[in-house]
Protein backbone atom coordinates (compact mmCIF):
# COMPACT_ATOMS: atom_id res chain seq x y z
CA UNK A 1 0.00 0.00 0.00
CA UNK A 2 3.26 2.75 0.50
CA UNK A 3 2.92 2.59 -3.35
CA UNK A 4 -0.56 3.58 -3.85
CA UNK A 5 0.41 6.52 -1.30
CA UNK A 6 2.90 7.61 -3.70
CA UNK A 7 0.82 7.26 -6.55
CA UNK A 8 -1.83 9.79 -4.58
CA UNK A 9 0.46 12.00 -3.31
CA UNK A 10 1.95 12.16 -6.97
CA UNK A 11 -2.05 12.96 -8.12
CA UNK A 12 -1.98 16.06 -5.11
CA UNK A 13 0.47 17.55 -6.09
CA UNK A 14 -0.01 17.29 -9.61
CA UNK A 15 -3.54 19.31 -9.18
CA UNK A 16 -2.22 21.51 -6.57
CA UNK A 17 -1.66 24.76 -8.92
CA UNK A 18 1.09 25.94 -5.95
CA UNK A 19 3.16 22.34 -5.44
CA UNK A 20 6.97 22.73 -4.60
CA UNK A 21 7.52 19.50 -7.05
CA UNK A 22 5.65 21.26 -9.95
CA UNK A 23 9.29 21.75 -11.15
CA UNK A 24 9.85 18.11 -11.46
CA UNK A 25 6.21 16.74 -12.40
CA UNK A 26 7.04 19.03 -15.48
CA UNK A 27 9.92 17.08 -16.58
CA UNK A 28 7.96 13.78 -16.33
CA UNK A 29 6.35 11.90 -19.37
CA UNK A 30 2.81 12.36 -19.82
CA UNK A 31 2.27 8.93 -20.84
CA UNK A 32 4.66 5.45 -20.58
CA UNK A 33 5.10 2.74 -22.24
CA UNK A 34 4.61 -0.01 -19.57
CA UNK A 35 1.11 -2.53 -20.68
CA UNK A 36 -0.55 -0.20 -18.57
CA UNK A 37 -1.00 2.19 -21.19
CA UNK A 38 -1.30 -0.44 -23.72
CA UNK A 39 -4.44 -0.04 -26.33
CA UNK A 40 -6.93 -3.30 -26.42
CA UNK A 41 -4.92 -3.91 -29.46
CA UNK A 42 -1.77 -3.58 -28.07
CA UNK A 43 -3.15 -5.74 -24.96
CA UNK A 44 -4.35 -9.04 -27.47
CA UNK A 45 -0.69 -8.65 -28.97
CA UNK A 46 0.83 -9.61 -25.80
CA UNK A 47 -0.71 -12.96 -26.18
CA UNK A 48 0.37 -16.10 -25.73
CA UNK A 49 2.80 -14.60 -23.35
CA UNK A 50 1.73 -14.74 -19.53
CA UNK A 51 2.57 -11.40 -19.29
CA UNK A 52 -1.01 -10.93 -21.10
CA UNK A 53 -2.63 -12.27 -17.68
CA UNK A 54 -0.02 -10.04 -15.63
CA UNK A 55 -0.71 -7.18 -17.47
CA UNK A 56 -4.71 -7.63 -17.59
CA UNK A 57 -4.65 -8.18 -13.43
CA UNK A 58 -2.48 -5.30 -12.56
CA UNK A 59 -4.61 -2.98 -15.06
CA UNK A 60 -7.97 -4.81 -13.08
CA UNK A 61 -6.19 -3.66 -9.61
CA UNK A 62 -5.39 0.01 -10.69
CA UNK A 63 -8.91 0.86 -12.01
CA UNK A 64 -10.41 -1.11 -8.58
CA UNK A 65 -7.83 1.63 -6.50
CA UNK A 66 -9.29 4.27 -8.39
CA UNK A 67 -13.16 3.62 -8.04
CA UNK A 68 -12.13 2.92 -4.32
CA UNK A 69 -10.94 5.82 -3.95
CA UNK A 70 -12.92 8.21 -6.42
CA UNK A 71 -16.34 6.84 -4.26
CA UNK A 72 -14.19 8.29 -1.13
CA UNK A 73 -13.43 11.48 -2.50
CA UNK A 74 -17.76 11.48 -3.81
CA UNK A 75 -18.00 11.43 0.07
CA UNK A 76 -16.63 14.86 0.36
CA UNK A 77 -19.50 16.17 -1.14
CA UNK A 78 -22.02 14.33 0.64
CA UNK A 79 -20.36 15.39 4.26
CA UNK A 80 -20.36 18.76 2.68
CA UNK A 81 -24.00 18.77 2.72
CA UNK A 82 -24.78 17.22 5.55
CA UNK A 83 -26.52 19.00 8.48
CA UNK A 84 -24.07 20.33 11.71
CA UNK A 85 -26.58 17.86 13.71
CA UNK A 86 -25.57 14.94 11.04
CA UNK A 87 -21.78 15.91 11.35
CA UNK A 88 -22.08 15.35 15.00
CA UNK A 89 -19.44 13.10 16.75
CA UNK A 90 -18.64 12.25 12.98
CA UNK A 91 -14.70 12.53 11.68
CA UNK A 92 -14.68 13.92 8.09
CA UNK A 93 -13.86 11.65 5.40
CA UNK A 94 -10.47 10.49 4.78
CA UNK A 95 -9.72 12.28 1.71
CA UNK A 96 -11.44 15.54 2.73
CA UNK A 97 -8.62 18.03 3.36
CA UNK A 98 -7.01 16.48 -0.11
CA UNK A 99 -7.12 18.64 -3.05
CA UNK A 100 -9.29 16.22 -4.63
CA UNK A 101 -12.50 16.55 -6.44
CA UNK A 102 -14.77 14.27 -8.51
CA UNK A 103 -13.64 15.85 -11.49
CA UNK A 104 -10.32 16.53 -10.92
CA UNK A 105 -9.44 13.12 -9.67
CA UNK A 106 -9.61 11.17 -12.96
CA UNK A 107 -8.29 7.34 -14.31
CA UNK A 108 -5.65 9.19 -16.75
CA UNK A 109 -3.88 11.62 -13.68
CA UNK A 110 -4.21 8.15 -11.56
CA UNK A 111 -3.20 5.48 -13.95
CA UNK A 112 0.17 8.42 -14.72
CA UNK A 113 0.44 8.39 -11.10
CA UNK A 114 1.04 4.87 -10.78
CA UNK A 115 3.17 4.79 -14.09
CA UNK A 116 5.52 7.10 -12.42
CA UNK A 117 5.50 4.68 -9.22
CA UNK A 118 6.21 1.76 -11.20
CA UNK A 119 8.72 2.83 -13.94
CA UNK A 120 10.72 5.60 -11.23
CA UNK A 121 10.68 4.14 -7.99
CA UNK A 122 13.71 3.46 -5.42
CA UNK A 123 13.62 2.89 -1.73
CA UNK A 124 14.89 4.89 1.08
CA UNK A 125 15.29 4.76 4.71
CA UNK A 126 12.65 6.10 6.99
CA UNK A 127 13.10 8.59 9.31
CA UNK A 128 10.40 7.57 11.41
CA UNK A 129 9.57 3.29 11.11
CA UNK A 130 12.00 0.77 12.10
CA UNK A 131 11.38 -2.84 11.15
CA UNK A 132 10.63 -5.71 14.15
CA UNK A 133 13.86 -6.38 14.87
CA UNK A 134 14.86 -2.79 15.33
CA UNK A 135 16.43 -1.42 11.85
CA UNK A 136 15.59 1.38 9.32
CA UNK A 137 12.29 0.20 7.48
CA UNK A 138 12.84 1.09 3.97
CA UNK A 139 9.81 2.94 1.98
CA UNK A 140 9.12 3.81 -1.51
CA UNK A 141 10.43 7.42 -3.29
CA UNK A 142 11.05 9.07 -6.43
CA UNK A 143 14.79 10.77 -6.60
CA UNK A 144 14.82 13.55 -9.44
CA UNK A 145 17.55 13.59 -11.32
CA UNK A 146 18.47 10.00 -10.46
CA UNK A 147 15.62 8.56 -11.87
CA UNK A 148 16.15 10.44 -15.28
CA UNK A 149 19.14 7.48 -16.18
CA UNK A 150 18.37 4.73 -18.86
CA UNK A 151 19.06 1.15 -18.17
CA UNK A 152 22.01 -0.26 -19.06
CA UNK A 153 22.00 -4.22 -19.67
CA UNK A 154 24.91 -6.12 -17.83
CA UNK A 155 25.38 -9.37 -18.94
CA UNK A 156 28.39 -10.73 -16.77
CA UNK A 157 27.81 -12.96 -14.19
CA UNK A 158 29.71 -10.64 -11.46
CA UNK A 159 27.35 -9.45 -8.79
CA UNK A 160 27.06 -5.64 -8.61
CA UNK A 161 24.75 -5.55 -6.00
CA UNK A 162 22.17 -3.14 -5.27
CA UNK A 163 20.96 -0.83 -8.52
CA UNK A 164 20.83 2.10 -6.42
CA UNK A 165 21.67 2.21 -2.30
CA UNK A 166 21.25 4.87 0.02
CA UNK A 167 24.10 6.00 2.20
CA UNK A 168 22.92 7.29 5.96
CA UNK A 169 26.36 8.57 6.41
CA UNK A 170 26.08 10.94 3.97
CA UNK A 171 22.62 11.33 3.41
CA UNK A 172 22.18 10.64 -0.44
CA UNK A 173 21.18 7.89 -2.97
CA UNK A 174 24.16 6.28 -5.02
CA UNK A 175 24.79 4.39 -8.05
CA UNK A 176 27.52 2.24 -8.52
CA UNK A 177 29.31 2.80 -12.23
CA UNK A 178 29.51 -0.32 -13.72
CA UNK A 179 31.98 1.19 -16.31
CA UNK A 180 34.17 4.45 -16.71
CA UNK A 181 31.99 7.48 -18.21
CA UNK A 182 33.61 9.78 -19.98
CA UNK A 183 33.29 13.62 -19.71
CA UNK A 184 29.73 14.53 -22.43
CA UNK A 185 28.89 10.95 -22.07
CA UNK A 186 25.44 9.59 -21.21
CA UNK A 187 24.91 8.12 -17.54
CA UNK A 188 23.00 5.01 -16.98
CA UNK A 189 22.44 2.72 -14.93
CA UNK A 190 21.63 -0.74 -14.06
CA UNK A 191 18.40 -1.77 -12.75
CA UNK A 192 18.83 -4.67 -11.28
CA UNK A 193 18.33 -8.81 -12.03
CA UNK A 194 15.28 -8.62 -13.56
CA UNK A 195 13.44 -10.84 -16.61
CA UNK A 196 12.17 -9.38 -20.09
CA UNK A 197 8.65 -9.64 -18.12
CA UNK A 198 9.79 -7.82 -15.33
CA UNK A 199 11.31 -5.28 -17.43
CA UNK A 200 8.42 -4.39 -19.53
CA UNK A 201 5.56 -4.82 -17.40
CA UNK A 202 7.38 -2.16 -14.84
CA UNK A 203 9.43 -0.44 -16.83
CA UNK A 204 8.02 -0.14 -20.12
CA UNK A 205 10.79 -1.51 -22.49
CA UNK A 206 12.66 -4.86 -23.02
CA UNK A 207 16.10 -4.84 -23.18
CA UNK A 208 18.20 -4.97 -26.59
CA UNK A 209 20.75 -8.44 -25.91
CA UNK A 210 20.55 -11.37 -24.20
CA UNK A 211 19.76 -11.31 -20.34
CA UNK A 212 21.10 -13.94 -18.38
CA UNK A 213 18.80 -13.41 -15.54
CA UNK A 214 15.74 -14.25 -17.86
CA UNK A 215 13.17 -16.58 -17.34
CA UNK A 216 9.44 -17.75 -18.24
CA UNK A 217 6.26 -18.50 -15.78
CA UNK A 218 5.52 -21.75 -16.54
CA UNK A 219 2.06 -22.23 -15.47
CA UNK A 220 0.57 -26.00 -15.13
CA UNK A 221 -3.12 -26.58 -13.92
CA UNK A 222 -4.25 -28.96 -11.53
CA UNK A 223 -5.61 -31.95 -12.54
CA UNK A 224 -8.49 -31.73 -10.79
CA UNK A 225 -9.01 -27.79 -11.64
CA UNK A 226 -11.56 -27.55 -14.11
CA UNK A 227 -10.45 -26.32 -17.86
CA UNK A 228 -12.15 -23.20 -19.63
CA UNK A 229 -10.88 -24.14 -23.32
CA UNK A 230 -8.55 -26.60 -25.24
CA UNK A 231 -5.40 -24.94 -24.42
CA UNK A 232 -6.41 -25.26 -20.76
CA UNK A 233 -7.25 -28.94 -21.11
CA UNK A 234 -4.19 -29.84 -22.68
CA UNK A 235 -1.85 -28.07 -20.24
CA UNK A 236 -3.77 -29.97 -17.64
CA UNK A 237 -2.81 -33.08 -19.18
CA UNK A 238 -5.02 -35.15 -17.09
CA UNK A 239 -8.04 -34.22 -18.02
CA UNK A 240 -10.76 -32.42 -15.49
CA UNK A 241 -10.13 -34.58 -12.88
CA UNK A 242 -8.23 -37.10 -10.75
CA UNK A 243 -9.31 -39.44 -8.51
CA UNK A 244 -5.62 -39.50 -6.62
CA UNK A 245 -5.61 -35.51 -6.57
CA UNK A 246 -6.02 -35.19 -2.45
CA UNK A 247 -3.52 -37.35 -2.19
CA UNK A 248 -1.66 -35.69 -4.75
CA UNK A 249 -2.63 -32.47 -3.12
CA UNK A 250 -1.31 -33.26 -0.05
CA UNK A 251 1.95 -33.71 -1.58
CA UNK A 252 2.28 -30.58 -3.42
CA UNK A 253 1.08 -28.73 0.30
CA UNK A 254 4.48 -30.54 1.08
CA UNK A 255 6.79 -29.04 -1.31
CA UNK A 256 5.35 -25.52 -0.63
CA UNK A 257 2.64 -24.88 -2.56
CA UNK A 258 -0.82 -23.68 -1.29
CA UNK A 259 -3.39 -26.56 -0.71
CA UNK A 260 -6.13 -24.22 -2.19
CA UNK A 261 -4.34 -23.63 -5.46
CA UNK A 262 -5.63 -24.45 -8.63
CA UNK A 263 -2.42 -23.39 -10.41
CA UNK A 264 1.26 -24.19 -10.23
CA UNK A 265 4.16 -22.01 -11.50
CA UNK A 266 7.78 -22.35 -11.78
CA UNK A 267 10.21 -20.02 -13.41
CA UNK A 268 12.16 -21.70 -16.21
CA UNK A 269 15.32 -20.13 -16.67
CA UNK A 270 17.60 -19.78 -19.31
CA UNK A 271 21.21 -21.26 -18.74
CA UNK A 272 22.38 -25.08 -19.29
CA UNK A 273 19.95 -26.43 -16.40
CA UNK A 274 16.53 -23.98 -16.70
CA UNK A 275 14.63 -26.40 -14.71
CA UNK A 276 14.12 -26.06 -10.88
CA UNK A 277 15.62 -28.81 -8.76
CA UNK A 278 11.94 -29.54 -7.27
CA UNK A 279 10.45 -29.87 -11.15
CA UNK A 280 11.28 -33.17 -11.22
CA UNK A 281 9.57 -34.46 -8.31
CA UNK A 282 7.07 -32.52 -9.07
CA UNK A 283 6.11 -33.59 -12.02
CA UNK A 284 6.80 -37.44 -10.93
CA UNK A 285 3.93 -36.64 -8.69
CA UNK A 286 1.45 -34.50 -11.14
CA UNK A 287 2.01 -37.80 -13.84
CA UNK A 288 1.69 -40.52 -11.23
CA UNK A 289 -0.90 -43.13 -11.59
CA UNK A 290 -0.96 -43.07 -8.21
CA UNK A 291 1.09 -41.02 -5.21
CA UNK A 292 3.14 -43.69 -3.90
CA UNK A 293 4.09 -44.74 -7.87
CA UNK A 294 6.03 -41.03 -7.85
CA UNK A 295 9.47 -42.20 -7.17
CA UNK A 296 9.07 -45.56 -9.28
CA UNK A 297 12.02 -45.41 -12.47
CA UNK A 298 9.33 -45.57 -15.04
CA UNK A 299 7.49 -42.73 -13.70
CA UNK A 300 10.56 -40.32 -14.28
CA UNK A 301 10.63 -41.03 -17.75
CA UNK A 302 6.43 -40.20 -17.77
CA UNK A 303 7.45 -37.03 -15.96
CA UNK A 304 10.26 -35.92 -18.27
CA UNK A 305 7.93 -36.60 -21.63
CA UNK A 306 5.48 -34.08 -19.65
CA UNK A 307 7.27 -31.16 -19.04
CA UNK A 308 9.15 -32.01 -22.77
CA UNK A 309 5.43 -31.57 -24.49
CA UNK A 310 4.55 -28.67 -22.56
CA UNK A 311 7.33 -27.00 -23.43
CA UNK A 312 6.73 -27.53 -26.95
CA UNK A 313 3.17 -27.05 -26.88
CA UNK A 314 3.95 -23.31 -25.55
CA UNK A 315 6.84 -23.10 -28.02
CA UNK A 316 4.73 -23.78 -30.92
CA UNK A 317 1.64 -21.67 -29.85
CA UNK A 318 3.75 -18.48 -30.23
CA UNK A 319 3.63 -19.56 -34.47
CA UNK A 320 5.91 -16.99 -36.11
CA UNK A 321 6.24 -13.61 -34.23
CA UNK A 322 5.74 -10.58 -36.37
CA UNK A 323 8.28 -7.69 -37.16
CA UNK A 324 7.81 -4.83 -34.63
CA UNK A 325 6.73 -1.63 -36.34
CA UNK A 326 6.13 0.61 -32.95
CA UNK A 327 7.73 0.83 -30.34
CA UNK A 328 5.82 -0.74 -27.82
CA UNK A 329 5.40 -3.75 -30.75
CA UNK A 330 9.14 -3.74 -30.75
CA UNK A 331 9.60 -4.63 -26.84
CA UNK A 332 6.48 -7.20 -27.34
CA UNK A 333 8.23 -8.33 -30.16
CA UNK A 334 12.01 -9.04 -28.17
CA UNK A 335 9.75 -10.31 -25.26
CA UNK A 336 8.29 -12.96 -27.18
CA UNK A 337 11.60 -13.97 -29.37
CA UNK A 338 12.97 -14.33 -25.75
CA UNK A 339 10.18 -16.29 -24.22
CA UNK A 340 10.44 -18.71 -27.23
CA UNK A 341 14.35 -18.94 -26.91
CA UNK A 342 13.70 -20.36 -23.14
CA UNK A 343 10.64 -22.70 -24.44
CA UNK A 344 13.18 -24.14 -27.06
CA UNK A 345 15.94 -24.41 -24.69
CA UNK A 346 14.16 -26.02 -21.99
CA UNK A 347 12.26 -28.65 -24.49
CA UNK A 348 15.62 -29.41 -25.72
CA UNK A 349 16.67 -30.09 -22.32
CA UNK A 350 14.33 -32.54 -21.84
CA UNK A 351 15.22 -34.25 -24.89
CA UNK A 352 18.36 -34.48 -24.01
CA UNK A 353 17.08 -35.65 -20.71
CA UNK A 354 14.74 -38.13 -22.20
CA UNK A 355 17.45 -39.66 -24.12
CA UNK A 356 19.57 -40.50 -22.00
CA UNK A 357 16.95 -42.16 -19.87
CA UNK A 358 16.43 -44.18 -22.95
CA UNK A 359 20.30 -45.28 -22.98
CA UNK A 360 20.03 -46.63 -19.12
CA UNK A 361 16.97 -48.48 -20.46
CA UNK A 362 18.69 -50.28 -23.17
CA UNK A 363 21.91 -50.54 -21.59
CA UNK A 364 20.16 -52.33 -18.79
CA UNK A 365 18.30 -54.75 -21.06
CA UNK A 366 21.46 -55.99 -22.72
Amino acid sequence: MANVGLALFLCAQRVKLDSKWAAYLNVLPGSYTTPLFYTEEELQYLKPSPVFEEAILFYRTVARQFIYYLLMIGRNDIYDKASRKEKAGKQPPPLYYSPFTVDNFTFALYRWAVGTVTTRINLIPSEWGKTKDGAMQMVPALIPVLDMANHELVTGSEDIGQAVSYSTEDDCAEVLAIKNVAQGEWVSMYYGRRTAAEHLLHNGFVPIGDNPYDSYKLKITSPNAKCANFMSIFLAGLGHSDKNFKEKQKLFVEMGFSENSNVYMYDIGCGDHPLHPSMEHFARIYVSDKPEAASEPATLGKAVSFLKNRFALLERSYGTIPEGKTLNEKNMERLKKAEVAILKNARIYCEEWEKDLFEVVDNAEN
